[in-house]
């Protein structure tokens, strides 16, 4: 048995070896593919100048006398105009690159008038658009807003592939795809070799890793063991659900407020949040800390990440304070928790601190909603934020975590329907929340996690005290959902209690068909019924007229993020549709535009091993009851929304803590102990 468990490491061990290898080799490939076609430089491989383009789904919401059906554009006046608005800065834009299709008719002419930010004229130029890509030589002045003015041109209808135009001519770019292909061969070929000579000739021996963080953090931890040891149990515990509580308040307040992303007030909500995890660290120090065996794809991946963000930060200086020094945040203070929470005896016990810390927190915001945060007719319901995704988001972590409280129950050897019942009852409100924040991530998200838990009651045969559990929540569901939406639409209406946040109207019920296409305006629906989220999946599903339109714009953000790699990162986010502030609505690329394209491997492969140790929780966590699945619906979640926004904020969401606590969680397991 022990032989087979031998040659079983050493194969995950070779297979993640090969993942490091090939995902290595295909980034240098198409960042040296990059450079070399393009003529780019360290700072960005891509390098095309300063360019700016304009998808379908942008240009629809900036039509004057043209309609916009079945992909195509038809201008239905004697005069229309198509305004672009957002370019970021007044430059020599000096080219303009057109794709059409779908036309009928040999050419189109436009009267082209560039703007300065003032809206003032500088200049005028008559171009005839003609079908397939076309390159256009501009002539105006520097100017930061274009109108495209169609007269006598009524009835032309025409389709829009790329719209760009850009202060460099165009370089191309169509065999980027093969260069990188034969870079990425060239790459694996270089490595594989050097990595051999590693092998045949180089000093052979286990290496620890982190052995040098766990010497620091034993040397802080036992002085602090010293100082606390004669703290009554209840006493840690009381205060530890205490500070977690607090931390995931004053997320909260700070994410209203906008306190997090402020230069001024940011030093301090760090300050509060590194306080309140030190302390928490501090009080479950229950005897002289140990080293650890940190021997494993998660801390090791997790270890050379933000190692790469801390070398990032010393040599590209980040022009905003919540981008910078957050390597020296997690290796030290949060390192510290997680090194403090694998020394304990009963790791659970931190475990169910978390979440008692959460379900408190959650009766608390569900309080709020209910007193002052009152539904509004034609827009999505918000709750205690401004936005209603991250609400959906906070309410798909709860999900996760009444589900696996009815679990511990639904594993102990007879169901307790009274026990149940507090968490069945959040469960519908969690549910209930989540509905009406219409969040579609969100939602797709913690189905896959709910998945995830009703696969795993399957496999282990626990259908029928599953399906008790399930009955209690549809007992639950409509007396339930009944109260909260006569609370919501009532109650601080009744006691005039209703806070109401400068932003509150921002966010739509449901887009109007046409927007659905769009990614920018987002206006007050027109409808008498309130749509549930159910419907906005479907609506887009059916409705999208395209890939970027299904994934509300982001297409446009992943290309720009993707354009401007290079090799230490950036001081600021991309400008996107003339702004700095939009993200790139996926951690991967988010990542690896601030802080350096390489730091997609050790970011990718913390993910794999997170995935990896998850599992194996669930499975060895089965016979004890502890919350078992926690860890891999949190991780579903987290990681779906990840990819399609950035929830990966260090500090910044609540998801992102329960996220990364339960990663800390899974550095090392009971039986790997000794080391």
């Amino acid at each position: 048995m022990s032989g087979n468990t031998d040659v079983l490491m050493k194969t995950k061990i070779f297979l993640v070896k090969i993942c490091i290898w090939i995902l290595f080799s295909i980034i240098t490939g198409i960042s040296c593919a990059a450079w070399y076609v393009t003529g780019g430089n360290i700072t960005q491989f891509y390098n095309r100048g300063d360019s700016l383009q304009f998808y379908t789904e942008k240009i629809v919401n900036n039509l004057q006398n043209i309609s916009f059906e079945n992909e195509k554009f038809i201008i239905q006046g004697d005069t229309a105009q198509i305004v672009f608005d957002s370019l970021n800065k007044n430059n020599q834009w000096n080219y303009l690159k057109t794709d059409l299709y779908n036309m009928n008719c040999d050419s189109i002419t436009a009267q082209i008038v560039f703007y300065d930010r003032t809206w003032q004229n500088v200049g005028e130029q008559e171009l005839n658009l003609m079908e397939g890509e076309n390159l256009y030589q501009l002539n105006g002045e520097s100017f930061s807003k274009v109108v495209f003015c169609f007269e006598n041109e009524q009835g032309k209808e025409f389709s829009i592939n790329k719209f760009e135009i850009s202060t460099d001519k165009m370089k191309d770019d169509e065999k980027l795809p093969a260069v990188s292909v034969l870079f990425s061969i060239i790459c694996m070929i270089i490595t594989g070799i050097l990595y051999w000579l590693k092998i045949r000739y180089g000093r052979k021996g286990n290496y620890k890793w982190g052995r040098g963080l766990q010497s620091i953090y034993i040397l802080v931890g036992n002085e602090i063991w010293r100082k606390l040891r004669n703290v009554p149990e209840k006493m840690r515990n009381f205060i530890s659900i205490f500070l977690f509580s607090v931390m995931f308040i004053f997320l909260s307040f700070i994410n209203v407020y906008g306190l997090f992303f402020k230069k001024m007030t940011h030093a301090y909500t760090m300050f509060v949040l590194i306080g309140c995890m030190l302390l928490i660290a501090g009080l479950n120090i229950r005897k002289p800390l140990k080293y650890r065996n940190w021997n494993n794809l998660l801390v090791i991946s997790w270890l050379v990440l933000w190692v790469l963000t801390c070398i990032s930060d010393f040599i590209v200086t980040k022009k905003s304070a919540y981008f910078s020094f957050y390597g020296y945040f997690i290796l030290f203070p949060t390192g510290f928790l997680f090194f403090v929470w694998n020394n304990q005896e009963n790791r659970e016990k931190m475990l169910w601190q978390l979440l008692k810390a959460l379900e408190i927190t959650f009766v608390l915001c569900v309080v709020y909603c209910l007193m002052f945060r009152p539904e509004t007719d034609g827009y999505r319901y918000k709750g205690f934020y401004t936005n209603p995704n991250p609400f959906g988001l906070y309410m798909a972590v709860m999900i996760g975590v009444f589900l696996c409280e009815i679990d511990y129950y639904i594993k102990c050897k007879e169901v307790k329907i009274l026990k149940i019942l507090p968490y069945a009852i959040g469960l519908t409100t969690a549910f209930f929340f989540l509905k009406k924040t219409q969040s579609t991530t969100a939602t797709l998200a913690i189905l896959c996690g709910a998945l995830c838990w009703g696969i795993e009651k399957i496999l282990k045969r626990h259908m029928k005290k599953t399906m008790i559990a399930v009955m209690c929540f549809v007992i639950c569901y409509i007396p339930v959902s009944m109260g909260l939406q006569w609370g919501i639409t009532n109650i601080s209406e009744a006691i005039g209690t209703q806070i109401v946040y400068p932003v509150d109207y921002e966010y739509a019920s449901v887009r109007d068909l046409d927007d659905l296409t769009g990614t920018i305006h987002v206006y007050a629906a027109e409808r008498e019924d309130m749509s549930q989220t159910s419907q906005r999946i479907r609506q887009k599903l059916l409705n999208s007229n395209s890939i970027n339109g299904l994934f509300s714009g982001r297409l446009y953000h992943y290309s720009t993020y993707l354009s401007q790699m290079n090799l230490f990162g950036h001081t600021k986010r991309a400008t996107v549709y003339g702004s700095n502030i939009n993200s790139a609505h996926n951690g991967v690329l988010a990542y690896a535009h601030m802080y350096g394209v390489y730091i997609i491997v050790p970011y990718i492969m913390m993910f794999v091993g997170y995935f990896s140790r998850a599992v194996r929780y669930c499975k060895s966590a089965e016979n004890r009851n502890y919350y078992a699945c926690l860890p891999l619906i949190i991780y579903v979640v987290f990681f779906l929304e990840n990819m399609m926004d950035n929830v990966d904020i260090p500090f910044h969401w609540i998801v992102w803590f329960v996220f990364i606590l339960l990663g800390g969680f899974l550095f090392s397991m009971r039986e790997e102990e000794k080391v």
